[in-house]
């Protein structure tokens, strides 16, 4: 099968130019006179065959009397000032040229090895290659680029890049190929690389310095006669293949790739094998690989087009190709390319194949200037794959000082589409778009994404170092605003594994729909893995530690942030906005076919908003993690799940941010001891959600419902005389129960819900009146040696009554004691002066275990009706009357009235 791997562009020669009557730049520039220094690039990390740049030391240079860069007629003689040659030593040449002020010039250039027998270099517009070259002549390449110089001044500044016009083509075989097999079972022996020769059809004949282009016939074959194989070894995808043949074969068109007709023959101690090859790309300063099983087959091979001559290759299986860079300069061109065409993002992944600093773009910049064009709009989007394989992309600097009007889309990706980028580091990051005249709505911009549109991924990136991000706070302010991804129209995005590691010192600021990772995304998101430290400030609404509004269906899982969050101002009469903060998003769709989930999220930064007054709003939605809904109206019914909570919107109407968790309607939620307390003793907190704590005993108050999570730990609730007082869905642990109603030293249980202890003298005088214990769990074993009850209503010495008017239901009871006892102990109930006795037992599971107890005991019950027990189930006793004890205390007529109840067979 034939793969196609295609990487990209390094540069193998460089020449720099400095310009007549510049200070302060070296070298000394003489009067009317340009002095160009030639410098072969650093030294090579490898010696590879066809990587030698040490070895070319000749430059053949022209210079041309120039009208314009774009119209010289380099035909006409008269316009020839030089043709010339000078030594290349030591890996650098130096020429000094003689030019009229306020006249223009081009200057051509092609470098090669002295003697190579291989170009025809009289004309630098019209070099041929002379005749047919013997294979693998390590001295075949060469390098070639003009400059032009106007008045002899400003562009001779620039640098030069000197690049290949012809293309490496290397042919390689792998070891386990050479090794031959006797027919017989007997031990092999090692099959001898004895020569080879290449042809290759479908190159031009010509190239044009001046022009970077190739010209003539297509038709022409290269043939490159028999030789001896090099004796290095290749290296793709990490993979060493034993050379075949290493041949410069030129020309391909400069704009594009060439798909070309490769025969080959390889002579060996068993034998000539022979193979033809087509449609192998070939470009200009990349080179070719062919590898693979060469010897015994003639289709095991895989195809690499690959420019980076000295870095490592990234190849993708499965027929990916690959587009490899490592410089700054490189990563311009390949976008270049994209953007015109030239590279179709469906076919190809951008790869890095080393860090790469953006300053390198310039040789000197001022502060308030941009190192770096957006890539992708919206009428010409990035659409493919961009992998950082691991490397970092330093120093982005973003500025828009002018005002813009409409959309704006700024961001290392101005506008991606369909895209995935992945693998990469954003070091070092400044954004400075002071004004930016747009609406409030129409701002997209991130230091990775400005838009990220349709089905997009960011996974693995980090940005980290100094981050510096800014935009208008006017009533036009840029919204939209990101370290990674402003925002989209509408998308399915995914961010797995991105993290926001600022320095100290570091900032986000935007008008509104602000946020660390994105600053508004509609339609489908979700984050996994992702973290953030930078602080985020919104002046007008919408801040969230990770993104400012996830508008539309969200899943945020195993997402943290410790940098604080905060809107500033807020829009006039608009005091909504002053709720639309949140340590992990700012705010949400609130549409009931839109949930915003949120699983195992934490944020530690002071989340705030502030009142017109300039004071701090409080208090905050959704336990501080979301802000205040998106749409506001309409929107009964829509939902946020935070571990678990539902909260539900309830009412269309101001004040709205009213809401049902898990059934319970506006409740104060809290998370440790000190934040119950304060909301027991606050008069106007009726409801109280337990979550994420450890609450140890609570000392109920009255007129208070409690209501427990699964990540809420309790471990005994003391009524203490408390009235109006429901628990709910509160899970309780035997282990750790409490010594209940004690009358001088007798009648001790230790409980997980007590009415008090006794004391003298006693503080509360009387026993926990209306009370409703729903849907909790007890279980686990109770202290050994020592009777338990999970219920104890032990009201000794109430002087103004026991407790009474009790409800227990939808409880489970699966607890084991070692000493006997009781789930549900009654001893005191309704014998209160007023008579308040009525008892409901209903729909409870009893399940528990333990010697010589049974589910409910009934001791001094006094009250005008029965007590109730319906509908419950008794899986550990077979009859009613092994399941609840009636003390005989027949002065206090206690009655039962029972139905609908089931017992173990």
């Amino acid at each position: 099968m034939k793969k196609f791997i295609y990487s990209a562009a390094a540069m193998a020669l460089a020449f720099f130019a400095a310009s007549c009557q510049q200070e302060n730049l070296e070298p000394v520039v003489k009067a009317n006179t340009v002095t160009y220094t030639v410098q072969v690039a650093d030294a090579v990390a490898t010696k590879a065959i066809g990587d030698d740049i040490a070895a070319v030391n000749e430059l053949v240079y022209e210079v041309y009397r120039t009208v314009d860069e774009e119209e010289t007629d380099f035909t006409d003689v008269d316009n020839l000032l030089y043709h010339k040659t000078a030594e290349i030593k030591n890996g650098t040449a130096t020429i000094e040229l003689e030019f009229v002020n306020d006249q223009n010039f081009t200057v051509l250039f092609w470098a090669q090895t002295k003697g190579n027998g291989v170009y025809n270099v009289n004309d630098l517009t019209n070099v041929t290659i002379t005749s047919p070259d013997v294979a693998n002549n390590v001295n075949a390449q060469a390098f070639a680029g003009h400059d032009f110089v106007r008045d002899c001044v400003s562009d001779a500044l620039g640098k030069v890049t000197l690049r290949r016009p012809v293309s490496q083509l290397n042919i390689a075989t792998t070891p386990e190929s050479l090794v031959f097999e006797a027919e017989t079972g007997e031990s092999g022996s090692t099959i001898a690389l004895e020569g080879s020769s290449v042809k290759v059809t479908g190159l031009y004949t010509s190239y044009n310095v001046a022009t970077g282009a190739a010209f003539g016939g297509t038709a022409t074959e290269y043939e490159y006669t028999e030789t001896a194989v090099p004796t290095d070894v290749l290296t793709v995808n990490g993979v060493d293949y034993t050379y075949v043949a290493m041949n410069y074969v030129g020309f391909a068109p400069n704009a594009g790739t060439a798909d070309v007709t490769v025969s080959y023959v390889i002579n060996t101690s068993e034998g000539d094998i022979d193979n033809e090859i087509g449609n192998v790309p070939v470009k200009p300063n990349y080179r070719t690989n062919i590898v693979g099983n060469l010897i015994t087959s003639k289709s095991d091979y895989v195809i690499t087009l690959d420019a980076d001559f000295h870095a490592g290759e990234y190849v993708v299986e499965g027929g990916v190709n690959s587009i490899s860079v490592s410089s700054a300069e490189e990563l311009v061109t390949v976008f270049e390319e994209i953007a015109n065409g030239d590279i179709d993002t469906e076919e190809f992944e951008i790869t890095l194949g080393g860090d790469i600093d953006l300053n390198d773009l310039v040789v000197t910049r001022a502060a308030t200037s941009s190192n770096w064009t957006p890539v992708g709009t919206s009428e010409n989007p990035f659409t493919g794959v961009f992998d950082g394989n691991g490397y970092s992309i330093k120093n982005l600097t973003l500025v828009e000082s002018e005002p813009k009007e409409g959309k704006a889309y700024i961001g290392f990706f101005g506008y991606a589409e369909n895209a995935t980028i992945k693998n990469v580091t954003f070091e070092n990051v400044s954004i400075n778009i002071p004004c930016l005249d747009i609406d409030h709505s129409q701002g997209h911009i991130g230091a990775v994404a400005g838009s990220l549109e349709g089905t997009s991924t960011i996974e693995n990136v980090t940005v980290k170092g100094d981050i510096q991000i800014y935009t208008t706070q006017d009533a036009n302010g840029a919204s939209r605003v990101a370290v990674v991804a402003g925002g989209n129209a509408y998308g399915n995005v995914t961010m797995t594994n991105v993290h926001v590691i600022a320095n100290a010192g570091s900032y986000l600021i935007a008008n509104n729909n602000v946020g660390a990772l994105a600053g508004q995304l509609q339609g489908k998101m979700v984050f996994e893995n992702c973290s953030s430290n930078i602080n985020v400030t919104a002046n007008k609404f919408f801040a969230g530690g990770l993104v400012g509004i996830a508008a539309g269906d969200s899943y945020i899982k195993n997402c943290h942030t410790t940098g604080d969050v905060a809107v500033v101002a807020g829009r006039e009469n608009r005091h909504n906005d002053e709720y639309r903060v949140g340590g992990i998003a700012g705010g949400w769709a609130d549409g009931k076919t839109k949930v915003c989930t949120l699983e195992n999220c934490s944020y530690t930064g002071n989340v705030s908003g502030k009142n017109s007054d300039g004071s701090l709003a409080e208090p905050l939605d959704y336990m501080g993690y979301v802000g205040r809904g998106y749409t506001l109206t309409n929107c009964e019914g829509s939902k946020v799940i935070i571990d678990g909570l539902e909260f539900v919107q309830v009412g269309n109407t101001a004040p709205y941010g009213i809401y049902a968790v898990n059934g319970v309607e506006s409740p104060a939620i809290v998370t440790n001891a000190d934040e119950l307390n304060a909301a027991l003793n606050n008069a106007d907190v009726t409801n109280i959600l337990l979550v994420n704590g450890d609450f140890g005993t609570i000392v109920a108050k009255s007129n208070k419902t409690i209501v427990g999570t699964e990540s809420a730990n309790v471990d005994c609730v003391n009524l203490c005389g408390a009235d109006n007082v429901t628990l709910k869905n509160i899970e309780f642990d035997a282990a750790k129960a409490t010594p209940s109603g004690d009358y001088n030293g007798k009648y001790q249980l230790y409980a997980n819900i007590v009415t008090g202890v006794y004391q003298d003298p006693n503080p509360a005088k009387k026993g926990a009146q209306n009370l409703v214990i729903d849907g909790c769990t007890f279980t686990g074993s109770f202290k050994s040696g020592k009777p338990g009850a999970s219920i104890a209503f032990t009201d000794f010495g109430r002087v103004s009554g026991a407790s009474g008017n009790i409800t227990i239901k939808n409880c489970e009871f699966d607890t084991e004691s070692d000493f006997g006892g009781y789930d549900i102990y009654g001893y005191y109930v309704g014998n209160g002066a007023n008579g308040n006795g009525d008892f409901v037992i209903e729909k409870n599971t009893f399940n528990s275990s333990r010697p010589n107890g049974l589910p409910v005991y009934l001791g001094k019950y006094a009250s005008s009706t029965p007590v109730e027990v319906n509908g419950n189930a008794f899986e550990t006793v077979a009859t009613l009357e092994d399941a609840v004890y009636v003390q005989d205390h027949s002065s206090y007529g206690v009655s039962i009235a029972a139905s609908n109840n089931t017992f173990a067979n």
